[in-house]
């Protein structure tokens, strides 16, 4: 099935899950050590990180034109919620069951198939196109930001004290980001005209802290100028949304790490 240009990266996501899926429902009883492992280096992070793109902005932006009430986006969260119970079991057990495996590869196979021929084609159909496109940068935004993150939390335990010249840093979306143990930050740049949907971070307050540009965001429905020099802080649970003004826009996002996924006792 052909997909729109905005849902092809999660939709290849799909393809390598479908993979680590028949892995798992083949797996035999002098596999299960090799299966293990090759589910949970999908997992974390492309599995999880899936996971959660979809659950802090695609469903979120389908909710502002659709029902967010409908039974497949109800079906898609009690899937996740499942999916990744089993994936935290089968991290803490080094000796899963072969039953165990292939169960997880089945349920997350009939997952994936659901959300390619039902979920995506409804999201597809219910946002519309101008809309989606800002889904799609945003997904990108963050799928980005997880990479410099991860690429930055490795540097700076090389070298935690390095000092940067955020003004050398060029290009477009995330171009610098460095993490501690405790800290993120991320320097984003945007072109003239450019927008971030609206969307929820539920988890983490962000502090903005703009370098160059103007533009605008919104927060909560209330709108704030953006200029050098400004701080702005988001707390968790907000709407907020970012457009770029005639001179672009560049910005520090700065939040408190994210951990490992947890599921609640």
């Amino acid at each position: 099935m052909k997909r729109a240009a905005p849902l092809a990266s999660l939709s290849r996501d799909h393809h390598q899950a479908l993979r680590v899926a028949q892995k798992l429902r083949r797996s035999t009883t002098g596999t299960v050590a090799e299966t293990r492992e090759a589910f949970l280096g999908f997992w974390d992070p492309h599995g999880s990180l899936h996971f959660r793109l979809e659950e802090e902005l695609l469903l979120p932006a389908f909710a502002a034109h659709g029902d967010p009430h409908h039974e497949l986006v109800a079906r898609t969260l009690c899937d996740h919620l499942a999916i990744r119970q089993q994936a935290n079991q089968l991290a803490a057990d080094v000796r899963p069951t072969l039953e165990s495996l292939q169960q997880l590869g089945m349920q997350l196979a009939t997952h994936v198939r659901m959300e390619e021929r039902e979920l995506f084609p409804l999201i597809e159909q219910t946002i519309p196109a101008d809309q989606l496109e800002l889904t799609a940068r945003a997904l990108q935004e963050a799928e980005t930001r997880r990479h410099t993150n991860t690429a930055a939390a490795d540097r700076a335990a090389r070298n935690p004290s390095e000092l940067v010249d955020l003004n050398s840093r060029h290009g477009v979306g995330p171009v610098w980001g460095i993490a501690s143990e405790d800290l993120n930050a991320t320097l984003l740049a945007w072109a003239p005209g450019n927008a971030i949907a609206e969307h929820i971070n539920e988890h983490r307050d962000v502090l903005l802290v703009i370098t160059h540009g103007d533009g605008t965001a919104t927060v909560a429905a209330h709108t704030h100028e953006l200029t050098p020099g400004h701080a702005l802080l988001i707390p968790k649970g907000t709407r907020r949304s970012i457009q770029t003004g005639a001179g672009g826009l560049r910005y520090l996002s700065i939040h408190v790490r994210r951990g490992p996924l947890q599921i609640e006792p």
